[in-house]
């Protein structure tokens, strides 16, 4: 398999720093808001779970992308974007739109807010970072960063608005404990259609997509409603009508979007460690880069070690795995049929850094030394 070169390097935008301190900018206004609102007492408690809840989904979505890190400022945008044109897009629709409380609640508002958060897409998609949303996870990694970021300023509202302790203990509760996941499992949806779509065509999955994202939520917002006035229960029936959905639909729901990103982080893995030993032969990495990348330890070793000598030399090999790891994510997928001409370009635009590149790992002395990798038999 060959790895050809292309003159041409790859253009960055300079104008997604302008977007992050705009959009970051909107975010403070709203939470700004919403203490004007509510009850600063209860936003600055509950801001507490609120962070907390956001830190652990992030983390989970840290170690679901790990392998083919995102762009941090990307990463960044779509968080801050959810959190502020999402929130601001659909309050808008929900005041807009003439329904009764119950209708907006289970109608209404998974239509306007879903639309909201799959908005990412369209702007990644169709800007000049479009190549980086190519497989499952990135998609699903993106739709979670983005519902993340509305679900923490919808919480914050939430909690600023709450009229007594008893409320505020339930919507705790109910934001930060059962639903910690639920705006990014709704969006999940989507981003699984617009996947399926943008990589074997038919639109129709991704309205599909954005149908099962509408469903899920608005059974989350108005099931447990309509099922407790139809039994006639109080407060406490009401929460146990809630925990009841949650068991019986959310997690297995939840559970089995959980092992597909978990199967699709395997594929990719084991489609970067098939390319190796070719990328090995094409002259773009060395033995021992090809063994360090197909092993997580490894990495983390050459990672630590690096860092011993400065914030340079670490950078230097980060930039490294993430070019190779996606090199041959590229290469896997052109072998299968898939992506485009502006793909082959990306991956000959990779090819000629990393073969040109002089800091290759067993050149420099400070690197820990591994034994080089084993090619297959079939090699």
């Amino acid at each position: 398999m060959q790895y050809p070169l292309t003159p041409k390097p790859v253009r960055r935008s300079g104008t997604l720093p302008i977007v992050i301190t705009v959009l970051g900018a909107i975010v403070i206004l709203l939470i700004v808001a919403l203490i004007s609102a509510g009850s600063p007492v209860t936003f600055i408690v509950g801001a507490i779970p609120s962070t907390a809840a956001l830190i652990v989904c992030l983390l989970c979505y840290r170690w679901l992308d790990r392998w083919e890190p995102e762009p941090t400022r990307l990463t960044v945008m779509a968080l801050i974007w959810g959190g502020s044109a999402g929130v601001i897009f659909s309050f808008l629709v929900e005041m807009a739109v003439p329904a009764s409380e119950f209708v907006t609640m289970a109608i209404v508002a998974p239509l306007a807010e879903e639309l909201a958060k799959a908005s990412v897409f369209i702007l990644v998609a169709t800007g000049a970072r479009k190549l980086e949303l190519t497989s499952l996870t990135d998609h699903i990694f993106y739709a979670g960063i983005c519902a993340l970021g509305f679900a923490f300023v919808e919480n914050l509202g939430y909690f600023a608005l709450s009229s007594s302790a008893g409320e505020f203990v339930v919507m705790t509760l109910v934001r930060t404990g059962f639903g910690v996941f639920g705006h990014p499992l709704y969006t999940t949806a989507t981003a699984v259609g617009m996947w399926a779509w943008r990589n074997k065509g038919g639109f129709w999955k991704v309205i599909l997509g954005y149908v099962v994202a509408c469903l899920l939520h608005g059974l989350w917002n108005g099931g447990p409603a309509l099922l407790a006035d139809s039994l006639t229960l109080d407060e406490t029936g009401q929460l146990v009508t809630m925990v009841l959905v949650y068991v019986v639909l959310f997690v297995p729901v939840f559970i089995g979007t959980v092992i597909m990103a978990t199967r699709n982080r395997r594929k990719e893995y084991e489609a970067v460690r098939s390319q190796l030993p070719l990328m090995v032969e094409a002259g773009l990495v060395t033995p021992i880069e090809a063994d360090m990348i197909a092993d997580p330890r490894k990495r983390r070793t050459v990672l630590a070690d690096s860092g011993k000598h400065g914030r340079a030399a670490k950078r230097s090999q980060e930039r490294t795995i993430t070019a190779v790891t996606e090199a041959a994510l590229a290469q896997h997928r052109i072998a299968a049929g898939e992506g485009g001409p502006e793909l082959v370009r990306r991956r000959n635009q990779l090819s000629e850094w990393l073969r040109s590149r002089p800091d290759k790992l067993g050149q420099l002395p400070f690197m820990p030394q591994f034994p080089p990798m084993q090619p297959p038999k079939n090699w």
